[in-house]
């Protein structure tokens, strides 16, 4: 087996009411229960059992209720196996400073504590795939995700061959990887700014995205030559990679999919 990773753990969210956690009197959505267990604490037995993972941060947006509430989460940081990091208000920006505080040449899988329906052999297939490429990002198929959940609403993201969503994991190994997540967070940053992302993708990628001619591989060959570093979609076959918990429907889709998993 390959050297084992390290585990980041989003769990910060955005600004305001989070519509999933209100209804059950939190601000943290990744103590929301699902069947009676913090989400988190889910997400976390899992990276736990995985021979693929060697430790877990966990970023947490400090001013909301406090991750070490949940059962699972205090046990790892007590056992030195999970430590606590703050959580920054842009996804991107929480990888990067969590990336480059606890060292730029290691290599990182990326989740969300949002993640619930996370396994072991998910994990696997992810980072068998994954190694090798300076950046990685976990995908799902509409056609896999529908063959299995077709009442599901997923959104998708179109390229001229594949219909993907995304399954909330990445893959970033050492300093070029941080390189591309950089550049991430530079389009977070100015996503409604059309001259700067021109400046940065060229006209003609963005309007080849846009007008949806480009292969999903073909997309990803070219932002690898525009950033500099080497990024790879991994398609998962797993259809719930690519379902979190971000709305009360998809709590109620993962607890439906937990218990059929229970038998």
């Amino acid at each position: 087996m390959t050297k084992p990773v390290v585990a980041i753990v989003l769990a910060g969210q955005r600004p305001g009411p989070d519509r999933v956690a209100a209804p059950f009197g939190l601000r943290t959505k990744a103590l929301v229960p699902v069947l009676g267990r913090p989400m988190i604490d889910r997400v976390i037995e899992v990276l736990s059992a995985s021979p693929h993972i060697r430790s877990v941060i966990i970023a947490e947006d400090a001013s909301l209720d406090p991750l070490s509430t949940a059962a699972g989460v205090a046990k790892v940081v007590e056992d030195g196996f999970a430590t606590i990091t703050p959580s920054f208000p842009k996804i991107s920006e929480s990888v990067a400073e969590t990336v480059e505080a606890h060292g730029a040449d290691a290599t990182y899988l990326i989740t969300t504590a949002d993640n619930p329906l996370l396994t072991t052999e998910v994990i696997a297939d992810f980072i068998a795939d994954a190694r090798g490429t300076d950046i990685a990002i976990g995908i799902a198929e509409k056609r896999v995700i529908e063959a299995k959940y077709p009442d599901i609403p997923r959104t998708y993201y179109r390229f001229s061959d594949a219909a993907i969503s995304g399954a909330n994991l990445f893959y970033v190994s050492g300093a070029e990887g941080l390189k591309a997540i950089r550049f991430w967070a530079y389009v977070e940053q100015h996503r409604k700014n059309p001259l700067r992302l021109f400046a940065k993708f060229g006209l003609v990628n963005l309007a080849l995205m846009a007008s949806k001619r480009l292969s999903l591989v073909q997309a990803f060959e070219r932002a690898s030559a525009k950033i500099g570093c080497t990024i790879k979609p991994v398609l998962l076959p797993h259809a719930e990679a690519a379902i979190d918990v971000d709305k009360p429907i998809d709590l109620l889709i993962a607890e439906a999919i937990i218990a059929r998993r229970r038998g």
